[in-house]
């Protein structure tokens, strides 16, 4: 029984963790060619007019895989980032997938190195 209690709080203590990383650590970074079907789908997703949620792509450019997600409210409940990023990437087969745009906001960061790792 003490052996469960400790991997219970061990998984709580990975949650909290978690739940602290910036939104700014889930955005894309570097150099950056978007696909074809990737501005088309951006496009359509800017004009639907969504003013909260998150549009994520593989970090080749959305030729794996795009999502995205949005809100009826102008705020979401805090996990449009996290749940574009996972629908994303459960169709990369491996590649990661970062934020491109918050709302109606590119945030990905041309300007700095490509990005590593997703912190997930």
């Amino acid at each position: 029984m003490p052996q469960k209690i400790k991997y219970i709080q061990l998984a709580l203590a990975a949650v909290v963790l978690a739940a602290c990383q910036a939104k700014s650590d889930y955005y894309g970074k570097g150099p950056l060619e978007l696909s074809n079907r990737a501005q088309d789908l951006f496009e359509d997703y800017k004009a639907a007019g969504i003013a909260a949620g998150a549009f994520a792509i593989s970090e080749d450019g959305g030729r794996s895989s795009i999502a995205y997600t949005y809100c009826e409210e102008s705020e979401c409940d805090g996990n449009a980032l996290y749940q574009a990023i996972e629908l994303c990437q459960d169709n990369t087969r491996g590649m990661k997938c970062w934020i491109y745009a918050e709302g109606r906001h590119v945030v990905w960061r041309f300007d700095q190195p490509k990005t590593g790792t997703a912190k997930q």
